[in-house]
């Protein structure tokens, strides 16, 4: 795995329904990306929002129910094998080379 993006999220279904559509608009190339969502809450519409993305998302989906983002952002460390670890938020919008470029900056500047 070339990277792992990580996020956490605390009740925000709507908003990280969005998140997750920008996400699905990434053009990587050969990269090999995954992406990690982190319950903050245990929230099962939030479960039902990722698990929609299945299929389409190369996604998985850990609960952490140790309050505070940091807790829930660790959570995932254990879990993932990319070389390059993309910590990210909820609410971001992807454009399409987003991390094909974070990727490219990387190999420039190790």
């Amino acid at each position: 795995m070339d990277v792992s993006v990580v996020l956490a999220t605390y009740k925000r279904p709507e908003i990280l329904k969005t998140t997750l559509e920008s996400f699905s608009h990434m053009v990587c190339g050969d990269l090999k990306w995954d992406l990690w969502v982190v319950d903050n809450a245990g929230d099962a519409v939030t479960k039902k929002i990722v698990d929609s993305w299945d299929g389409r998302l190369p996604i998985h989906y850990l609960v952490e129910s140790k309050a505070g983002k940091n807790n829930a952002l660790n959570r995932a460390l254990s879990e993932i094998n990319g070389q390059l670890v993309v910590l990210t938020d909820d609410d971001i919008i992807a454009t399409p080379d987003w991390l094909e470029k974070v990727w490219q900056g990387v190999q420039r500047w190790p």
